[in-house]
Order: structure tokens, then sequence, then C-alpha cells
């Protein structure tokens, strides 16, 4: 359990020790110097994966680029979802991963990139589509294209929700959020900042 250790122990150990699978040696090692406090070596672990050219699991790796989100490296496991993407994959997992990819965009401030892949995320698979991960992906693009200015736009995704919505504590939340946007305008012209979500 002493992740600090185990992290120290590994650098410099690039190649996986005999009958060890490479691939999953390079995800260890991006794992534990992620957690460790060494996460430039992290990612550097991660990049020697990607670039092995060695088919590597979304379940696998997905973990890891939880980590670099969770230390607010959001920019540098980007380029790893968005690898991750290409590959051929079921439509509930590119969903997810636009939704993940999304969150990453959210944290580096690209309200803009994050509204429009978390819209993605929720007609992925059907453009009315209301399940409740394509309510999650809404409300968040509701959240971000109002960070992003574009009030209008954040306003008409919201009675749809309502509309999908039967939990009451839900369609309250739902409701404050659209008469927060009425303000909105108001707001700019006395010169205040856009709420942020």
């Amino acid at each position: 359990p002493d992740i600090p250790l185990a992290s120290k122990l590994m650098e410099g150990l690039d190649q996986p020790p005999p009958d060890t699978d490479p691939a999953a040696w390079q995800l260890q090692r991006a794992r534990v110097f992620i957690l460790g406090g060494k996460p430039d070596a992290g990612i550097q672990a991660l990049n020697t994966l990607f670039s092995s050219g060695t088919p590597v699991e979304p379940d696998d790796v997905l973990p890891v680029l939880f980590d670099l989100q969770t230390i607010g490296r959001n920019r540098e496991a980007i380029p790893f979802f968005e690898a991750l993407l290409r590959a051929n994959l079921t439509s509930d997992q590119q969903r997810q991963l636009l939704f993940w990819i999304a969150d990453s965009y959210k944290g580096i401030g690209d309200y803009p990139q994050a509204a429009e892949l978390y819209l993605r995320s929720a007609i992925l698979v059907d453009p009315y589509a209301m399940d409740q991960w394509a309510k999650s992906a809404r409300y968040q693009a509701a959240q971000m294209l109002a960070n992003a200015g574009y009030i209008e736009d954040a306003r008409n995704l919201y009675p749809g929700l309502l509309n999908a919505t039967k939990d009451p504590s839900q369609q309250a939340l739902l409701q404050h959020d659209m008469q927060q946007l009425m303000l909105v305008p108001e707001a700019w012209q006395a010169g205040d900042d856009l709420p942020q979500a």
C-alpha cells in the first residue's frame, strides 16, 4: 500500500518483468506513478502504451484516465480518451467516452466544446433519447452552454428535461436552473459575472 515507495521503485523499469503482459505493465506503472505523485511519469507510461500499437481494452485504461482527471490533469487525459474513442466500441461505450471527454473539457474551462460533447453523448444512440444517461448528458450540456454564454441554447434544453423527469426534487432543481437563466441577461447588463455551474 506504500504508493510513493512503489512509484520510486518503478522509475526506470520501462520493460516488463518476464511473463508479464507489456500493456498491463505499462498501465500498472502509469497508475502507480499518478497515485504516487509523479503524474508526468504516469503520462509517459501511457504514451509508451498507446504508441506501442498494442490494442488496449478501454475498461483497463479508464481507471487510469479517471485518476488523471481526479488530479486535475484533464488536458493530458483528453488525447488518451480520444484514442480509445477510435477503437471498435459499442454505441454505449462511445457515448460514455464522449461524456468523459466532455468532463475533461469542462475541467479545463472549454465550456463550448464540453457542451458539444455532452450533447453528442446524449443523442448518439437516439436523438430523442431520454434515458438516465441521456438526461445527465443533456443537463451537463445545458450547464456548459450557460457557462459559455449561450443562454438561449441552454434554456431550450430544460423543457425536454422537465418533461422527462418524474422525480419532484429533480424537477425543482431544473425549474430553479431555468429561473436562474432568466436572470442572466440582467446580470450581464449590470456587469456581473455569469454564474458558473
